[in-house]
């Protein structure tokens, strides 16, 4: 520290700053600077301290470009029915597997195309290398053959299907795709949607169908359909022990008769008419009258008639009470 008068200056350690070199002779940079400009893709720090190698910061690989790969796109059938859905199905493979190549996409969806159809685009088909962009020409000329217009949509949807063996959210589904592309669901659209289904249905669903949305209506009439159908299902699983006896007492008698006829006139083992006779009221309770059997055949008479050698459940078949097998 040196003092000049009242001036006071403060000299320390001599830094780069202070560094001047005599005239006529270049600076020369320091050891840490030249590592930095011999490799630019290095960014030196600010503070200008030296990194060692292993610190820095390595340069990273260039990403490859990708490269199409047609062999793995696997389109259905063109759909005539839904032109649009299909092209966007289409599209949506086109773009996983990098196929922009506009001849590469005309090859992928040609093979799909019937013979009605090839017919109708077969100007773009037959000529293909005289235009710039075949596969858009051929997309554009397939949805102005097979897109119905709105008002073609408009009537199809005014007379649309019944429900039959759909659920609710199908015959929803079917139709919203029916719906014109720029066409939002309004009320006259739930109106036709209610129309096509059951009447029990309808009732339970339609007091809430003008709030709420279209898949929620849809929903709120899977739940009751379903219910309907377990409910029957039920009734059929009851009902089902009852006629399968039926059936088995009506096979019986054919059996046993054997087509010989008795002396009331009808065959042989055959319940008869009137009192006293073995009709299926007299296997139930409360249908039964005291001390009567029905005709009952074991799985042997059933099946063998006469001819069985032996009876399964000699204590209810009327076949052995009746003096036929053994």
């Amino acid at each position: 520290m040196a003092e000049h008068g009242d001036v006071v200056v403060d000299v320390g350690p001599p830094g780069d700053d202070d560094f001047v070199p005599p005239a006529g002779q270049q600076q020369q940079q320091p050891p840490f600077v030249q590592f930095y400009q011999q490799q630019p893709y290095v960014q030196a720090p600010q503070n200008n301290w030296w990194v060692p190698p292993w610190m820095q910061p390595q340069p990273q690989p260039q990403p490859q470009p990708r490269q199409p790969e047609p062999h793995k796109v696997k389109l259905t059938n063109f759909w005539t029915h839904q032109p649009q859905v299909w092209f966007s199905h289409a599209e949506a493979l086109f773009g996983t597997y990098n196929v922009e190549d506009e001849r590469m996409k005309f090859n992928l969806v040609l093979p799909t195309l019937s013979e009605d159809t090839l017919v109708r685009v077969a100007a773009i088909v037959n000529a293909p290398h005289l235009l710039a962009d075949p596969y858009t020409a051929l997309r554009a000329r397939l949805l102005e053959v097979y897109m119905p217009d709105v008002w073609e949509q408009t009537s199809r949807l005014l007379h649309f299907r019944e429900l039959g063996d759909l659920r609710p959210s199908q015959l929803m589904d079917e139709m919203l795709a029916m719906l014109p592309p720029d066409e939002l669901p309004g009320l006259l659209f739930k109106r036709i949607f209610l129309d096509r289904l059951p009447a029990d249905v309808r009732t339970h669903v339609q007091g809430a169908a003008r709030q709420q949305e279209c898949r929620q209506l849809a929903a709120a009439a899977d739940v009751i359909w379903r219910a309907k159908i377990q409910q029957k299902l039920a009734h059929a699983a009851a009902v089902l022990p009852d006629a399968v006896e039926e059936v088995t007492e009506a096979v019986a008698a054919v059996h046993i008769g054997g087509g010989k006829q008795d002396k009331g006139g009808g065959p042989r083992g055959t319940p008869k008419r009137g009192g006293g006779g073995r009709g299926r009221a007299a296997g139930r309770p409360g249908g039964r009258q005291s001390g009567q059997r029905s005709a009952y055949l074991c799985f042997r008479h059933a099946k063998f008639g006469d001819s069985a050698w032996e009876c399964e459940d000699p204590s209810r078949c009327s076949a052995t009470h009746s003096g036929s097998g053994n």
